[in-house]
């Protein structure tokens, strides 16, 4: 069972999103915020968070098990006339852990298995720094929808770190 965490139980060490194994937590202004959000992202938003460009970079420290652990990050893709396929990359501390084709306009739950070999230490917590590559974000404004110039793709809704 998953447990959803209410944001004023968590804090940052430095720039780091704080993970706990078996905790969801939520993108946007009321939960993560932009702590860990390192580049790539659109500011925070209402239970959402948008990636802005072709990479989006989340810092984290990881509370728990070092063992192996499964990331599970829920959002929904950004369509528009002329797009209606996102493609989605995800590398971790380095090493790849998967992509993923999207061609529906629904919120999608994905999932990458880390090995315990993919988890970096760092003193006495562990860091998880994971990039998103997005090699089909869209301008709304270069497409003449709207007046928002950010490239869109993933709007992210929440992230969590379950046990293998």
């Amino acid at each position: 069972m998953v447990e959803i965490a209410p944001s004023n139980n968590f804090t940052a060490d430095g720039a780091y999103a704080l993970l706990k194994v078996g905790i969801s937590r939520h993108f946007g202004v009321e939960d993560i915020g932009s702590v860990g959000l390192t580049s790539g992202w659109a500011l925070p938003e209402e239970g959402q968070n948008w990636n802005d460009g072709c990479e989006a970079v989340l810092d984290c420290r990881l509370e728990g098990s070092t063992k192996g652990c499964v990331l599970e990050f829920s959002g929904q893709p950004f369509f528009c006339d002329g797009v209606a396929e996102q493609a989605l990359r995800l590398h971790l501390n380095g090493f790849y852990l998967g992509s993923w084709r999207l061609t529906e306009a629904r919120q999608h739950f994905l999932s990458a298995r880390i090995e315990p070999e993919q988890i970096f230490r760092r003193g006495v917590f562990s860091v998880l720094k994971c990039v998103w590559s997005f090699p089909r974000a869209v301008r709304p404004a270069e497409k003449g929808i709207s007046s928002d110039g950010r490239g869109l793709a993933f709007c992210f809704h929440s992230i969590t770190v379950l046990p293998a």
